[in-house]
Order: structure tokens, then C-alpha cells, then sequence
């Protein structure tokens, strides 16, 4: 079951909903887990419904005759990778050079981003790729939530 908290934490927008339409939205919803490079749809399929990422990653990609194209990933983002960690300390579960290219942006962005971070003392890093959320609140409103 996904809880309305869940997505309120997760879901950019919901934080900001009334919260009887995201419990109306929870209590609707359907948490389904799915295998690494499984297809959820392709283009033209019928909507069967409304893909929501609250962890783990998704890949869309275009497929043009026998050639495959990524366009971007999706994610939760560093905010929930951040609450969805049973320890104070969190991963970011990839590369910084990883991490950029799932954002579609280069990897001095990234290392700007957590630098901005750091100095907000909203994070401090524990280890290589290795992060502790210091101020939440900080981190939430960085984050625009």
C-alpha cells in the first residue's frame, strides 16, 4: 500500500495538494514493483494508468527502427533516496558522473549542486559518494517542497 505521506515526501507537486485529494490518490493507487529493463509501454499503447517513480529508477528510451535512444531517467531524487535510507547516512547509489547523466546534465552541475548543499549545511559528506542529511527542513526547501 502506498501511503499518502509517501507520496506527499516523494512526489514533487503533492506537497502542495490538499491532503484529502492525496489520500484519495493513495488510497487509488496500486504499489507495483517491477524487473531490471522490464517495459512498462511503448509508444501508441492505451494509457493503462499513471506511472508514479517513488524509488528506484526508470529508463525512457525511443525506439526507432532497430536503434534504442535514451532520452532520460527518472528517479525519486536525492530527497528520497534521503528519507528512503534506513540509516542517517545515505549513497547516492551512483557515480556523480552517473548521476549527470540520469539528470541529463553535466557532472560539474552535479558537483556544484552538492557543493550548494554542503554549504547550506543542509548535507555534509560521510564518504566517497557517501552523504548525511544534517537539516532536513533545509533540504526540503532547498528542494522546493
Amino acid at each position: 500500500m502506498i501511503s499518502s505521506r509517501m507520496l506527499r515526501d516523494t512526489v514533487a507537486g503533492f506537497d502542495t495538494m490538499p491532503m484529502t485529494t492525496v489520500e484519495r490518490i493513495a488510497s487509488l493507487a496500486t504499489d507495483r514493483r517491477y524487473a531490471p529493463n522490464r517495459v512498462l509501454y511503448r509508444a501508441g499503447d492505451a494509457a493503462d494508468g499513471l506511472y508514479l517513480v517513488l524509488s528506484g529508477r526508470v529508463r525512457v528510451s525511443r525506439q526507432t527502427g532497430s536503434r534504442s535512444r535514451v532520452l532520460h531517467d527518472e528517479g525519486p531524487g536525492v530527497l528520497a533516496r534521503a528519507e528512503a535510507s534506513p540509516a542517517p547516512e545515505f549513497t547516492l547509489g551512483v557515480s556523480q558522473s552517473a548521476l549527470a547523466d540520469e539528470l541529463d546534465t553535466a557532472r560539474e552541475v552535479v558537483v556544484r549542486a552538492l557543493g550548494a548543499l554542503m554549504d547550506a549545511r543542509a548535507n555534509r559528506r560521510t564518504g566517497r559518494s557517501r552523504f548525511a542529511v544534517v537539516r532536513p527542513t533545509v533540504l526540503r526547501a532547498m528542494a522546493g517542497r
